[in-house]
């Protein structure tokens, strides 16, 4: 704390000194700026000396509703660091033989339209965890650009 208090003593001494040149020269301070250089320079020396709160490990996703999957009965999608992470529900079509299908894609590239991978899970949650941890595997450079589960090419 002592860093700090000599921070703000610092500051405050430097205010002081340029208001009283202010009013040497004829120019005068209004009470508010006078305040106002106060509450910047102790918030300064707070950003200065202050040590930042330490970042969440894995800042979790933010999942969102998404629309454009209509022929999804439930999908949702987060965008984090240049991916897309996309989970849904597909119900099942008995007429087509289409069984349901529970499923996870990671997209990247610059409209996020490249597949990186992507697979099938035994619910909607752990659709979305297995996306997340594909992504993290991925931006870790343990997993390559494939996915396992659904059929067909990518």
């Amino acid at each position: 704390m002592t860093k700090q208090n000599d921070c703000i003593a610092d500051a405050r001494d430097a205010i002081l000194k340029a208001i009283a040149d202010l009013r040497a020269a004829g120019i005068p301070v209004p009470a508010a700026l006078f305040l106002a250089s106060h509450a910047l320079a102790y918030a300064d020396c707070r950003l200065t000396l202050l040590e930042p709160a330490p970042a969440p490990d894995k800042p979790a996703p933010r999942w969102t509703r998404l629309g454009e999957m209509w022929s999804a009965e439930q999908a949702e999608h987060a965008i984090v660091a240049g991916y897309e992470l996309t989970a849904f529900v597909i119900a099942e079509d008995a007429a087509k033989g289409w069984p349901r299908m529970i499923g996870w894609e990671v997209h990247g590239g610059p409209k996020l339209l490249d597949l990186v991978t992507k697979g099938d899970a035994a619910s909607f949650e752990d659709a979305k965890a297995q996306a997340e941890s594909a992504w993290e595997a991925f931006k870790k450079g343990t997993t390559a650009f494939h996915g396992q589960g659904h059929s067909g090419a990518l």
